[in-house]
Parts: C-alpha cells; sequence; structure tokens
C-alpha cells in the first residue's frame, strides 16, 4: 500500500507561491525530515491529485522535480518510491520552537552590521549620486554582454587575470588619458566589484587597529564604515567652499586621507588646484597614501575640470573610480589605480578576498568604452542632468524662499540648499513639508541632498 502523502502537505490556496512549488517543497522537507522513509512509495499522480484537490498537472510537475533532483524514484510495474539514496543524506531536524541563541559577532562583524546607511529600496528623491537608469541604453548593453557571453577570452575563463581583463584595463587607462588627465600603465590597474569593495580593500590592506584616518566631513559613509571596520581612529576634516581644508596635517599624522576632490561628497564643490598641490606635498612629508574617489568626474558643466590628484604626479595616490554613476549601479564593476609599490600586494589580497565582478561584465564593459558609447552615454545623460540641475536650481529660487543654492555645482549629480536661517534643524524638518520636496522627485538623477 502506499503512504497517505496528502496528509502531510497543506496547500496555501491564496498564497503568491504556484500550488506546484508547495507541494515540491513540502514533500522535499517531507524525505529529509525522514516523514517520508526511503522506499516508501507515494501514491498515483491520479489519487494525489484527487486528495490534494489539484490538477494532476500540478501534482505531476511537482514530482517531475522530485525525481529531477533524486528524491524519487520510479520504478517499472511498482509505481513511485522515495529514492534509497536519501540515507545518504543527513537528517534535516524539524524546525525548533524555541527563540534561537544569538550568534557571536566579531567587533568588526559588528561595526559593519549596525553602521547606518541609506536604507534599501529608497528612490533617487534626496538620495545624491542615483543616476537616471532610463537613460542608460539597455538594449545595446544587452547585446554587448550576449557577445561577451559567447566569444569569451578563453585564456581568462579559470582563475588567471583574477586582477581583471587586460582589455578592460586598457580601455579604463585610454579613458582617463582622455577625460581626466591620468597617464597610467593597465599593469597599475585593479578592477573590483564596487567601489564599496575597493574601500574595503584598500583599508585592509592599509590600516592597522588604532591608525589615524582623515576624511572629510560631511562625507561618503561608505567610506567612514570601511575605515571603522579596519579599527582606524577618524579624524574628520571640515570643508568649506573650496573643499577639503588640508591644514589638518598641521596637527595631524593620518595614515591614510579619503577626499573627492572633483564634486565633494556631498555638497558639491571643488577642490581648488593649490589645495591640491598643497594636499599631496603635505602626503608626501607625512608618508601617507591619498584615496582620490572621482565617483561622478564625468559630468562637469561648466569650464573646463580640474585634472585629477593621480594626473598631478606623485606616487601617493589611490585613484578610485567606479560606472555606478557612469552608467548604473547594477554594472557592479569599480577600479583602482594604484601606486606601484602597492600593485603586487594588493593583486594578492584580491585574490585572497573574492572581489571581483564577472568576466562576461568585464568583456561587455570593455567593448561599451572602445567602441565609444560610454562617451556618447556621458554626453547624453549630462546634457540631461544639466538641464535638471537649472530647472531644480530655479523651481526652488521660486517655491522655496527659505532655501538658498549657492554656490550652483559647475558638476556632479545632486545639489545643497542650505536654509537662509542657520538655526535651522534640517534633520528635524519632513521632506514632505518643503514645497521644493515636489520638484526633487521629479528630477531623478539630480537630487537635492539635505546636509545631516
Amino acid at each position: 500500500m502506499s503512504f497517505p502523502v496528502a496528509g502531510l502537505i497543506r496547500l496555501g490556496r491564496d498564497a503568491d507561491e504556484p500550488l506546484s512549488r508547495q507541494i515540491y517543497r513540502q514533500m522535499r522537507a517531507a524525505i529529509l525530515e525522514r516523514r517520508m522513509p526511503a522506499g516508501m512509495r507515494l501514491p498515483s499522480s491520479r489519487r494525489l491529485a484527487e486528495d490534494l484537490g489539484v490538477s494532476r498537472n500540478t501534482v505531476t510537475s511537482a514530482l517531475d522535480q522530485l525525481t529531477l533532483e533524486g528524491f524519487l524514484e520510479p520504478r517499472v510495474g511498482a509505481g513511485t518510491h522515495v529514492a534509497a539514496t536519501i540515507e545518504a543524506l543527513p537528517a534535516t531536524p524539524r524546525v525548533a520552537t524555541a527563540a534561537p541563541k544569538a550568534a557571536r559577532i566579531s567587533m568588526r562583524g559588528k561595526v559593519l552590521s549596525t553602521f547606518a546607511r541609506r536604507p534599501v529600496g529608497m528612490g533617487p528623491a534626496f538620495s545624491p549620486g542615483v543616476p537616471d537608469i532610463r537613460l542608460f541604453p539597455h538594449d545595446l548593453w544587452g547585446r554587448l554582454l550576449r557577445a561577451a557571453a559567447r566569444r569569451p577570452d578563453r585564456r581568462f575563463c579559470s582563475y588567471d587575470g583574477y586582477d581583471g581583463l587586460p582589455a578592460l584595463k586598457e580601455a579604463i587607462v585610454d579613458h582617463l588619458a582622455e577625460t581626466r588627465g591620468v597617464r597610467t600603465e593597465p599593469d597599475r590597474v585593479l578592477i573590483l566589484s564596487s567601489a564599496q569593495a575597493a574601500l574595503d580593500l584598500v583599508a585592509r590592506m592599509l590600516l592597522d587597529e588604532g591608525d589615524m584616518a582623515a576624511i572629510e566631513n560631511p562625507a561618503y559613509s561608505g567610506a567612514l564604515i570601511a575605515f571603522l571596520a579596519a579599527g582606524a581612529r577618524i579624524v574628520p576634516v571640515p570643508v568649506d567652499g573650496e573643499g577639503m581644508i588640508t591644514s589638518v596635517f598641521d596637527n595631524e599624522r593620518p595614515c591614510l586621507v579619503y577626499v573627492s576632490p572633483s564634486h565633494q561628497y556631498p555638497l558639491g564643490m571643488t577642490l581648488g588646484l593649490e589645495r591640491r598641490v598643497a594636499l599631496l606635498d603635505a602626503a608626501a612629508q607625512a608618508g601617507a597614501f591619498v584615496i582620490e574617489d572621482d565617483y561622478d568626474s564625468e559630468f562637469h558643466y561648466r569650464g573646463k575640470p580640474i585634472p585629477a590628484l593621480a594626473g598631478l604626479g606623485g606616487e601617493r595616490v589611490i585613484y578610485l573610480g567606479t560606472f555606478a554613476k557612469t552608467m548604473m549601479p547594477a554594472i557592479r564593476t569599480a577600479y583602482l589605480i594604484l601606486p606601484p609599490a602597492l600593485v603586487e600586494p594588493f593583486r594578492r589580497a584580491q585574490r585572497n578576498t573574492g572581489q571581483v565582478p564577472a568576466q562576461v561584465v568585464q568583456g561587455a564593459l570593455a567593448a561599451f568604452l572602445t567602441e565609444g558609447h560610454l562617451r556618447a552615454h556621458m554626453r547624453r545623460a549630462g546634457a540631461v542632468y544639466r538641464a535638471r540641475r537649472d530647472r531644480l536650481v530655479e523651481g526652488l529660487a521660486r517655491t522655496c524662499p527659505q532655501l538658498i543654492v549657492d554656490p550652483v555645482p559647475d558638476g556632479g549629480m545632486q545639489l545643497t540648499a542650505r536654509f537662509r536661517n542657520g538655526d535651522v534643524d534640517d534633520q528635524a524638518v519632513p521632506s514632505g513639508s518643503l514645497p521644493g520636496a515636489a520638484i526633487a522627485r521629479r528630477s531623478a538623477g539630480f537630487a537635492l541632498a539635505r546636509r545631516g
């Protein structure tokens, strides 16, 4: 006789999960928990469908999947049985009703898991640095991905080239020489899975517990969390209308300095040439490395952009670039340009931490750059963002007299508005109470940054 399987299954008729999937999942759990033991004969699919009150096709879909995965075995002339091979699998205990004990988390883990950042799922309104993905050429990108998947560089289909595809490194070098005045060699480029992964790697490699790390205030929270998780002592450096006040080196000797000189994040000002030179000189004297986060410098709307710090010379600059702003965050690709002395240790460390994007994505990205698609996309998107910036500035001036935007940034993807009355606590003002909030929501891709 067959086992009354239907008694083990409880179907949710109104659930989003398909009925066949519910049957599969519950039967699989019953087999692993030994409530359906090895060798047990199942009722026919017709009988099981009648017992459950579903169509036979629904039942056979679940049984076919269980058979495919080796949980069931059909026997000619003898029906379907639970596979004898499941005896070799460890039995899965039924879910305990007692609350689980709290897991021990390391000190670094506690910092990483409790640091407050922008909630996942927030829309573009009041979210600096979020590109408008509607402007991205998705069909073109899809064709490049398919081509890269069909014709991979077989030399790098195994574990070679862990630090990045040579074709992408060369394309990045050409791109930086043309747009940022950075002259470097492909061997100094390290391809990583995100700007956050790059910051994490730099922090791990250059900071020990208690080392001093200087960071702009306000600054990108991802850099702050990377340094805190490494156990660094944070030195917040104030900014003014010309960017980071580099006189911090007069009193402190940090091991690492984080700066976003092209468009300070999130306020938007540009670090002047005189301060850039002073920062490089001070870093050299202190023996510190400078992380140059050049996250959206391609979007510049007035005059010529100042060359990158890495383009001004010196062997103390670690240049960080990303395609999250120029293309879209889902590309999940960033890169470092490293001083020669750091290349080999960073390359070995990257291999041991696995912070690398898929080869197919790298191949498509190399083609996107070398075929001129990135330049074309930046021209189109830059024109849209500039128009949105101007419209947002005009709208705020017309509808929010309590706010002032001065100066209007020369580039970037966000705008900082200040209250004319300096005593107002901006964190206490709900975004919906500002008439200009509706303007910002309509300006996806160019957001109003609230300073906190």
